[in-house]
């Protein structure tokens, strides 16, 4: 069985990280991103199960970033 991914996004590299160690862990294949825009990126090029994301980050804040990636992948059900 494949195992899910998840993108992480947040502006801080501890609560990256932290949350990396814990999910990885867990069984979960985790991605990071340390802003919107680069999350972006990854939601193109790679299907991701699950966007944790921080709400306040320069440049893109954390609920446009979900919407924006939700327009990239129709499917997806958003939690806003």
């Amino acid at each position: 069985m494949e195992k899910k991914k998840i993108l992480v996004v947040d502006n801080e590299e501890t609560t990256r990280e932290t949350l990396l160690k814990i999910l990885e862990r867990e069984g979960y294949q985790v991605l990071t991103a340390n802003d919107g825009q680069a999350a972006l990126e990854i939601v193109k090029e790679q299907r991701v199960n699950v966007v944790v994301s921080d709400v306040c980050m320069p440049r893109m804040d954390g609920n446009r970033l979900l919407k924006m990636a939700k327009t990239i992948r129709r499917n997806w059900k958003s939690f806003l």
